[in-house]
This record gives C-alpha cells, structure tokens and sequence, in this order.
C-alpha cells in the first residue's frame, strides 16, 4: 500500500482511529460500520474476488480464494491492500464460506478490529466452523495442508465417459506420491493430457494413433484401454 495520496491516506488514518469494533462476526455488521465510517469522509470500499482451482496428480482438486481490497477516495485516489487468500476443499459451499471469510479478515486487519467481548456463544460456535473449513494458505506448509485435506475429502464432480482418434504428441512418466508410476499423454487437439496406467498405455510412442477408451472427471482425463489402428 502506498501512502503518496495524501486524501485519502489522512481520511483513512481518521476512519482508522474512530470506527467501532463489531458485536459479532456477522459479514453485514462489519460491512455496514465500514461503509458509515468511510462515506463520512467521502470514502468506500470494494473487494475483489478471485477464484482457482488447483489438481494434483493423483486427481484431488482443491479450491484458492483470493480477495483484495480497495478503498476508493472521491478525488480519485485510491489505496490497493496486498490480496488475502485462503483455500477450500473446491465445493461451491466451500468456496462460498472461504471467500465470505477472506473479505472480513480483510477488513479486519486494514482497519485494526476485532469482535467484541460480549458476543454470544453463538457466534463462537460459528467462528468454529469457519476455522474448521477455512485454511490461510501459508507458504511454509502449504504442500502438507493440501495433501492432508484432499486426501480426506473429494469434490464431486461429474463423471464422462467417450471414446476417440488419438495422435500422440508427447508421453511423459510421472509418479504419485504413493511411488505409483503412471503415464502423462499429451495428444493432438487436446489441451490437457490424459493420464494412464503404464499396463495400459506404456506400449505408446510419439507419433503412434490409437483409439483411446477415457474418462473425464472434472480437469481429470484418464484413458482406461486402447485400441490400435490397423
């Protein structure tokens, strides 16, 4: 964040020093003290959503919410805060509660608030289940988080299946984690590569058509028996 603009930078430091924490962790509360403390010094805020999807090679997928924050000066000025970003296991619901928690952690820690004291039990319950769902991704340990909860829980995704010409273009062996080995087939016309058994696949060479028995589950395409061509 840079402090060059001066408006916006004086206003933002006096809305910093009066608003109110919030009695809850209610999205709507900590929205409407946010919004009344900036429109009173010609300010607002808005929050940018981004959303990824990540899949290993083993075909778990996991969700990346990323959030960054603006607030706007009506003299054009405006302040950009670095993104927060958080992960989910990929599910819409998921996704929804990671990135509802990544737009009030946000606004959290840019203007110093936190809950009030007295809120109700309730809302210590619902801060529970948010931890359990929400994860920061954090560089150090990323690689662990991931392999931990994609492991546990799968997104559900529809499953297609077709059959098909195939040109190799390119074979790659890979492993799992499991020290399973298993083949990476980019083919012609296809933008991902189909992922194989090396019994299944592992008679292939660059070049070689073959008719190609696959499945598709999600970015997942794994090609399940061949067929040469005569």
């Amino acid at each position: 964040m840079s402090l060059d603009n001066s408006n916006i930078a004086s206003c933002l430091v006096k809305a910093i020093n009066n608003i109110k924490n919030p009695s809850s962790d209610s999205t709507k509360e900590l929205l409407d003290i946010v919004k009344k403390e900036l429109s009173s010094d010609n300010m607002a805020i808005v929050q940018v959503p981004r959303t990824m999807y990540e899949v290993l090679p083993d075909g778990t997928q996991y969700g990346v919410i990323e959030v960054t924050t603006k607030i706007l000066h009506q003299s054009g000025e405006v302040l950009e805060f670095p993104p927060l970003v958080y992960k989910s296991d990929g599910k819409p619901e998921s996704m929804s509660i990671a990135m509802d928690q990544a737009r009030k952690d946000s606004l959290y820690s840019i203007f110093g608030l936190a809950i009030d004291n007295s809120s109700s039990e309730e809302d210590s319950s619902v801060d529970e289940e948010i931890d359990e769902e929400v994860t920061i991704v954090n560089e150090k340990d990323v690689n662990q988080k991931v392999e931990e909860e994609t492991k546990a829980q799968k997104p559900n995704v529809a499953i297609t299946n077709g059959s098909s010409t195939f040109k190799v273009l390119e074979i790659n062996n890979k492993q799992t984690k499991e020290g399973k080995d298993y083949l990476e087939i980019y083919v012609q016309g296809a933008n991902l590569p189909m992922l194989s058994d090396v019994k299944i696949a592992g008679s292939l060479n660059v070049g070689d058509q073959f008719i190609g028995h696959y499945s598709k589950n999600g970015n997942i395409v794994t090609l399940e028996k061949i067929e040469s061509i005569n």
